[in-house]
């Protein structure tokens, strides 16, 4: 974590503190992990020591490659969550790349989809989202909650078809859950 700042020429007293401010960022002790072998890491570990790297760099803007590949839903769920908060409380830009429509659905404010190295959609999630066909056409799928709402319409449910999460979902299955009740004199 300390290659990138020395290679910056920065003083030993500064690679520290950026160290160590790089792995508590990342949700790592830097007491415990900064003297630890990658090699003795979880995967999930390794993944955020390794984004610490970088962090302690001071980027502006990070770009990840498949962020959760291989990782348990636990890993998953904390790298995301430290990618996150890293771009609302530090400003930082991210850029995702990623096939899981369900992590571009919870956290991409812009999608670019492409294939074969060329641009074929642009746009918002729901707009991306909103043609599941032509994303499956491309060997992509749709957010589980989108599809979700597809299966309920397709039987009859007055769902919005544009949900993207868990928390959009719940809300509007609900909703209509209320309003069905209500129309068929049920409270």
């Amino acid at each position: 974590m300390a290659f990138g700042p020395r290679n910056l020429g920065l003083d030993d007293d500064e690679v520290r503190v950026r160290v160590r401010r790089a792995l508590t960022l990342v949700g790592l002790d830097p007491d415990r992990f900064g003297p630890r072998s990658p090699f003795e890491l979880s995967g999930g570990e390794m993944r955020r020591a390794a984004l610490a790297g970088v962090l302690s760099m001071e980027p502006r803007m990070l770009i990840l490659d498949e962020p959760t590949a291989g990782l348990d839903p636990t890993g998953r769920r904390e790298i995301l969550g430290h990618v996150s908060r890293l771009h609302r409380e530090r400003g930082l830009a991210i850029v995702l790349i990623t096939h899981s429509m369900d992590v571009v659905a919870r956290l991409a404010s812009r999608v670019l989809v492409l294939d074969r190295g060329r641009l074929v959609a642009e746009g918002g999630p729901r707009e991306i989202f909103a043609d599941p066909a032509r994303l499956q056409a491309l060997g992509l799928g749709v957010p589980q909650m989108t599809l979700l709402a597809q299966r309920l319409r397709e039987r009859g449910l007055s769902i919005r078809p544009d949900l993207l999460t868990v928390g959009e979902a719940r809300i509007a299955v609900l909703e209509a859950l209320r309003v069905r009740g209500r129309s068929h004199g049920a409270l």
